[in-house]
């Protein structure tokens, strides 16, 4: 509390927290770079939780998850998928990989689902996007139908959401680069704080994420096709803005800008990069000079190792993971013997 502003980060359930750092620990048993990527990582260096509440109301950045994978060349993706789902599997997590990416949604990255406790990022998938992008598919081919889908979809949601909050979607951003890189390595003087737990930050600059983050966000279905000219730079990210510059981001507000501020702060004394350690001075300039690692191939998309997504297969590795779910839940019930 400052003031009379009242705020605090939020948890993500200790289910998908504990998830979150095994699956931190594979990626760097294996060599791989894993660290929060596009919304995820804005709430990582603005607050250091995906969720803050602020005056009472729940803020939430994202309504998925998405990391950033740079892996040695010499990998085969879907093998590292299949044991990353048997090491998370092995330590006691209800998951799921989808390594061509989850068929016919959104921009088929590859995807792991995890099943456990509600998450806020379910629930906004649920009951604010799911609603909204039904709402803009539909005005494209019935555009007097559309509000009428959305108010629909709404409902829906909000009867789906104590289900569709046990799911929380993780999406992979996959990039390459040679074995003994840089480019393999995080910056030795930054980290960021997510899900509970510290993460590398990788080698590049302020310029260079904000570059990236527009192009994501401006192709999505649900995106923004004018945010390159609202996020004209790396501080642009540091406080909520109106309108706002991403549709899960906060308008702007004395009380979000202080919010932002506090965490930011809070965050530096602890250890942790933030917006603030760059922004919160004006007189300071940002590295806008500095550029995406040479050595890092383009980012690929499934397609590359799995040819066209399709829908059947998909819902055949389904069914092997619900038939997984059924095992492990028999195994974990005590037998007559036991009672």
């Amino acid at each position: 509390m400052a003031g009379n502003l009242r705020f605090r980060t939020l948890k993500d359930s200790a289910g998908f927290e504990l998830m979150a750092q095994d699956m931190g620990r594979f990626f760097q048993s294996r060599g791989v770079l894993a660290h929060p990527w596009v919304l995820t990582l804005v709430a990582a260096l603005r607050y250091g939780a995906n969720s803050v509440e602020i005056d009472g109301a729940v803020h939430t950045v994202d309504h998925d998850i998405d990391l950033r994978l740079v892996i040695p060349n010499n990998m085969t993706f879907p093998a590292l998928m299949e044991d990353l789902e048997d090491f998370l599997w092995n330590a006691g997590h209800w998951v799921k990989a989808f390594p061509c990416g989850l068929p016919k949604v959104g921009q088929h990255n590859p995807a792991l689902l995890f099943f456990g406790t509600p998450t806020a990022a379910g629930w906004m998938q649920a009951t604010n996007l799911m609603p909204h992008v039904l709402s803009l598919r539909t005005a494209k081919s019935a555009p007097m139908l559309a509000p009428v889908v959305g108010f629909m979809a709404q409902i829906l949601g909000l009867i789906l959401a104590p289900i569709w909050a046990l799911v929380v979607d993780v999406d992979f951003h996959v990039e390459w680069a040679e074995p003994g890189s840089a480019a393999l390595g995080a910056d030795p003087s930054r980290s960021v704080l997510w899900a509970g737990h510290r993460w590398p930050f990788p080698r590049f600059g302020a310029e260079v994420f904000r570059a990236r983050f527009t192009d994501y966000v401006g192709s999505l279905p649900h995106g923004d096709q004018k945010v390159k000219k609202k996020l004209l730079g790396f501080c642009d990210f540091y406080r909520p803005r109106s309108p706002p510059s991403w549709r899960e981001d906060l308008s702007e507000s004395a009380a979000a800008n202080a919010t932002a501020h506090f965490c930011g702060s809070a965050l530096r004394s602890e250890g942790y990069f933030s917006f603030w350690e760059l922004c919160s001075d004006s007189s300071k300039v940002p590295e806008e000079g500095a550029h995406w690692p040479e050595d890092v191939r383009a980012q690929k998309k499934p397609q590359d190792w799995c040819g066209t997504p399709k829908l059947l297969p998909e819902l055949q590795n389904l069914t092997q993971f619900l038939a997984r779910v059924k095992h492990a839940s028999a195994s974990s019930e005590p037998s007559s013997e036991q009672l």
